[in-house]
């Protein structure tokens, strides 16, 4: 498939996206008004709702989906044009450029080595010296099959559809009235399949809401809008953050909603006025995580952790109204899940046995029983060198042996290295950065401000959510990047690249640029099978480079310098003093 119809395609279907998002905006503006740092965080929400109900609604019958579907997406219009937000576009623009800069770049990266036999397929193979899994393509085949009315048991393979959360093929089943139109005007049947390009496209576009979250917790952290944009900007050059995001499988989206969660529990922090919509909101984002992909549980801990700091000195009964509100519409949305996975393609619990017991194939018993067969057959011994061996794997010293392998080559390697290890795949340049900020924050603990601790407390929680993963994985050598949150990995390449950018601008502009020019380096070259150069691919990906590492950050400086200087006109106007016909004197 050309890298033209597919990037065309993502640029298209950004246009509805977006549209949504806007109205998503618009429709919770009383909720984030005089805070507009919130208005991303429930525009992300927003858009997990309605495709959470697109994904109801067609299960339920695919003519109440599609009708619910062009409900939404018309009333999407309406609002977004009559909302007025549009008007505040110069406001976005950073944003909005980190999202086109990312589809340039990673298609056109992508695309180096030519269009493969289908975008899907091309990714699984573009990366390492071994074949991805299909994951990728599981949201648009539950989204298909769901759409047609077919049952998705045993649905891909031996795995069945209740095996996996649905979230992302809501997503893409909101959009289905549009696919279909573009059906019908190519001379297909409205309900037909649509194609590949199209469900890549808005695959695609699911995971990049991360972006606007991302920069939506930097901007709660305290970091200036430069700044944040630089943080996001790095992430986006991390090698294991760009595979995974055009590597379609619903890690990233559901991160973003883990950040998502974290940003609103810092909000409520701030807000005691609005902590209880704050903390609920936090809650509904978390289950709307999970509804994402399981791996989001695994970020628990550093939810609760930042959940507890928001709490701390909190009347108790405004505490457990705000928890209450929240558990009980995360509940709410989550049931329709138990339901399908209990009752309409059971059992649903494969993963967990995989995981947490160490059983990959079908097993028919109950997941308990599974869990304490598998752990009273495992010596203490055993049970001790599983968890040692896992964390070797975070820290990447599982794969030295390869360094003696006199076939040992070193791209293969810091790609393997990418694909397994956690601390590896934050990149060098994150790692040392990551190590550098704990280590200085730590050592004046009692001093440091409101902002920095936040900073600190974040990184610590996701620490411990990634200690406690690799403890609680039963097989060893388990603990690989696929297998977690891609929370943590968004958190320590952000937060630390902007702790460090807003102390030396010009050191951190430098190693944004080097971050960039080791990924081409690294993962420039196709190792998986003979490929003819691209050059069209060449040309996309210079120009997102370009555009990807100039453009955000000279529109964000210049956002800073404009409302620097518009508060320094408004400091310097004297007050005026206006009397109303009422009487009333304001100023």
């Amino acid at each position: 498939m050309s890298i033209w119809v597919v990037l065309l395609s993502v640029l298209a279907f950004a246009i509805p996206v977006t549209v949504v998002f806007v109205a998503g905006m618009t429709v919770s503006e009383p909720l984030w008004r005089g805070s507009p740092l919130l208005a991303p965080l429930f525009a992300t929400v927003s858009v997990a709702v309605v495709s959470w109900l697109a994904f109801i609604a067609f299960w339920l019958n695919s003519w109440i989906g599609f009708g619910f579907a062009t409900l939404v997406l018309a009333a999407s219009i309406v609002v977004a044009a009559h909302g007025g937000l549009w008007r505040r576009w110069r406001d976005a623009l950073p944003v909005a450029s980190l999202v086109v800069g990312a589809i340039v770049f990673y298609l056109g990266f992508t695309y180096l080595w030519g269009p493969g036999n289908g975008v899907y397929d091309l990714i699984q193979s573009r990366f390492f010296n071994f074949v991805m899994p299909v994951d990728n393509t599981i949201p648009s085949l539950f989204a298909q099959k769901i759409a047609a009315g077919e049952p998705t048991h045993l649905m891909l393979g031996d795995w069945n559809g209740g095996d996996r959360p649905p979230l992302q093929s809501g997503f893409e089943l909101l959009f289905r009235p549009l696919s279909g139109l573009a059906q019908v005007l190519t001379g297909h049947p409205f309900t037909a399949a649509p194609p590949t390009a199209v469900t890549f496209a808005l695959d695609l576009l699911a995971q990049l809401i991360w972006i606007p979250v991302g920069y939506a917790l930097l901007r709660q952290l305290s970091f200036r809008r430069w700044v944040a944009i630089g943080g996001v900007a790095f992430a986006l050059f991390v090698p294991s953050i760009m595979v995974n995001t055009v590597f379609t499988w619903p890690k990233v989206m559901s991160a973003a909603l883990v950040l998502c969660a974290l940003a609103f529990l810092l909000a409520a922090k701030r807000s005691p006025n609005r902590f209880g919509l704050l903390f609920a909101s936090a809650i509904i984002a978390a289950v709307f995580a999970v509804l994402a992909h399981g791996a989001a549980a695994f970020a628990i801990p550093a939810l609760v952790v930042v959940g507890v700091y928001a709490l701390w000195r909190r009347p108790l009964r405004a505490t457990v109204k705000a928890v209450a509100i929240g558990v009980g519409i995360g509940l709410v949305a989550y049931v329709p899940w138990i339901i399908y996975q209990r009752f309409i393609d059971p059992p649903g619990d494969r993963l967990l046995k995989w995981h947490l017991a160490g059983v990959t194939a079908i097993d028919p018993r109950p997941f308990v029983q599974t869990f304490l067969d598998q752990y009273s057959a495992l010596s203490g011994t055993q049970f001790i060198a599983n968890r040692l061996e896992n964390l070797s794997t975070v820290f990447g010293s599982d794969q030295f042996e390869r360094l003696s392998d006199a076939r040992f080559d070193l791209v293969t390697f810091l790609r393997v290295e990418d694909y397994t290890s956690t601390m590896v795949a934050t990149s060098l340049i994150g790692l040392v950065l990551l190590v550098i900020m704990v280590l200085s924050l730590t050592g004046r603990l009692r001093s440091l401000p409101a902002a920095e601790l936040q900073r600190l407390l974040l990184v610590a929680g996701m620490m411990l959510s990634v200690a406690i993963w690799a403890f609680v994985l039963f097989t060893p050598f388990s603990a690989i990047v696929p297998h977690g949150s891609h929370a943590w990995l968004l958190i320590f390449t952000t937060v630390p690249f902007a702790w460090m950018l807003e102390r030396t601008p010009r050191l951190g502009v430098a190693l944004l640029a080097a971050q960039a020019l080791s990924l081409v380096i690294v993962y420039f070259r196709n190792i998986n099978h003979d490929a003819r150069f691209s050059t069209s691919g060449f040309l996309v990906m210079a120009a997102g480079l370009v555009f990807l590492v100039v453009v955000p950050l000279i529109s964000a400086a210049w956002l800073d310098r404009r409302a620097a200087r518009s508060a320094t006109i408004s400091a310097a106007m004297p007050a005026t003093r206006i009397t109303t016909p009422a009487g009333r004197t304001s100023v």
